[in-house]
């Protein structure tokens, strides 16, 4: 026995055995125990604890015997519910890349009694980034006549739906290819159903004929254009987008007594044996598609430099002497805003035209800014001071309506929004020349 109760064994049996009896209490009482009180909260919502909640003007309060149900609330906005602290902007998207348009050229002549542009787009593209076997461009109103590559007689497949042109290209293009396509067509830019504008820009026809039959002796015959938003689609294939970038050439083919005005430098003119005239704009470059311009009608062209870039004013023929007066201070205005930036104006040229019918106020094309009639006078303002007497001021004596395309060109529109959800934010800086924008090789 003595030796059992030495065992190693038995001892930890029996401790094993007392571990797992739980003790008894003297008393179990069959009444529950007193629940814990609820918390006691704050007018923000936080849990009182300790004596903060004994010494709260709430924690004598008893609770309610009675509750009332009250008549249903009607909750109606107040004048400022659409503007919710809490609901984000709409976040706008720029355009999705598929191509890189690197360079439009464009051969135009002109049917003034259909009121048709007769063109012909050849396009330098490459694909953006993913290999593709076709193109998409925004081409509004045409009749395509063909479609092709440069120097190659087949015709391309395509479908067209009046809006977009999709080209099928017949093989498959990587990024680091480029080519060329030839686009035959005609603009027919009052032949439409409909038509859209705004209360900035009054129609969206992208091409405009004024008094294309000669009908009113008192006013002249001209051809503009506007392409702010997406009109200029209306008259050239393209990727009509605002934060697409391209070099451009134009040749405008028009009676011999017409002036033309486009983007870029006159380049040459030419006279044809039909009695027409060539004109070549080249625009070095790159610019937005929507800022592509021409204008054509008999104008009297004023001509004046600031620094070594010429400037140039278009306006009607009895307009002539007063067209310094018309568009007061332009080089002096150059100069206030190259020195104010601390960037000079970093285009080729800067040129001026009024049109009539205009249907905005003025817009900031290119090196080419439109304004309408509005803007022709024959008033003669004070004479020009020397250089050295001028105010240093600049701006206070200039229109503002002839300031504010300069402010443009200047206050960053060389690199200009990347959608139309951003045409009220006109940098403060950033007046330069973007360069083509980065893509992988």
């Amino acid at each position: 026995m003595r030796n059992l109760l030495s065992s190693p064994i038995l001892i930890a049996a029996l401790l094993l055995t007392y571990a797992c009896n739980p003790k008894v209490a003297d008393k179990t009482s069959a009444t529950p125990s007193k629940p814990t009180p609820e918390a006691t909260w704050d007018t923000l919502g936080k849990p009182l604890m300790g004596n903060e909640a004994a010494d709260s003007e709430y924690a004598d309060e008893e609770e309610p015997e009675d509750y009332f149900v009250l008549d249903e609330a009607v909750v109606s906005p107040g004048n400022d519910a659409l503007e919710r602290p809490d609901t984000l902007p709409r976040y706008n998207t720029s355009h999705t890349f598929e191509h890189d348009l690197i360079h439009t050229k464009l051969e135009l002549s002109f049917d003034w009694d259909k009121k048709h542009a007769n063109g012909k787009a050849t396009l330098t593209l490459r694909p953006w980034f993913y290999p593709t076997e076709k193109l998409t461009l925004d081409a509004k109103n045409f009749d395509i006549h063909s479609v092709n590559f440069e120097g190659k007689k087949d015709t391309l497949r395509y479908d067209y739906n009046n809006e977009q042109l999709v080209i099928q290209l017949g093989k498959t293009y990587t990024r680091t290819e480029e080519y060329k396509v030839v686009i035959a067509y005609t603009a027919k830019p009052d032949e439409r159903e409909s038509f859209g504008g705004s209360a900035a820009i009054t129609s969206d026809k992208g091409l405009y004929f004024i008094n294309a039959d000669g009908a009113d002796p008192e006013k002249p015959r001209q051809i503009w254009t506007q392409g702010e938003t997406e009109s200029n689609s209306f008259w050239f294939p393209t990727v009509d987008k605002p934060n697409e970038r391209c070099t451009q050439e134009m040749y405008l083919t028009v009676a011999d007594k017409y002036k033309t005005l486009s983007n870029g430098l006159l380049i040459s003119s030419k006279k044809n044996a039909d009695g027409t005239r060539t004109d070549y704009w080249k625009m070095d470059k790159p610019h937005a598609p929507y800022l592509f311009m021409m204008a054509i009608g008999e104008y009297a062209v004023v001509k004046d430099k600031w620094r070594n870039i010429p400037l140039e004013y278009y306006v009607e023929p009895k307009y002539e002497q007063y067209a310094r007066d018309i568009f007061p201070y332009t080089p002096e205005m150059l100069e206030f805003f190259s020195k104010k930036l601390g960037y000079d104006y970093p285009w080729q040229k800067y040129s001026q035209v009024v049109v009539r019918d205009y249907v905005s106020g003025a817009m900031e094309n290119t090196t080419a800014v439109i304004f309408g009639e509005f803007m022709q006078h024959d008033q003669t303002r004070p004479a020009r001071q020397p250089p050295d007497q001028r105010k240093s001021s600049g701006a206070r004596d200039v229109p503002p309506l002839v300031r504010r395309p300069r402010d443009h060109r200047k206050l960053g529109q060389p690199d200009p929004q990347r959608g139309f959800c951003q045409l009220l934010r006109i940098p403060l800086a950033g007046a330069q020349v973007r360069p083509r924008r980065s893509r992988l090789p």
